[in-house]
């Protein structure tokens, strides 16, 4: 994805254009395949889970229960 973006900022974009962004979408991920993957490149890469149905409302108050619990073990 890399080589192609690359080439796609160096070739093809306008100079008022923003540099493009690539989009992986897999069924499932590992965590060998993103360190792989993804090792070694711009801080600018971002994983993130999608789900094709929306969460309840237990479910999103605990996932910020988490992330809120994770920034603040980070803290310390």
């Amino acid at each position: 994805m890399n080589k192609y973006l690359n080439y796609y900022r160096e070739n093809k974009v306008y100079p008022w254009e923003k540099s493009p962004i690539g989009l992986i979408v897999c069924e499932y991920k590992g965590k060998e395949e993103v360190h792989y993957a993804l090792g070694d490149l711009d801080d600018k890469i971002f994983v993130a889970e999608y789900k094709a149905k929306l969460p309840g409302e237990e479910e999103i108050e605990k996932g910020v229960r988490n992330i809120r619990n994770v920034e603040l073990q980070g803290d310390d």
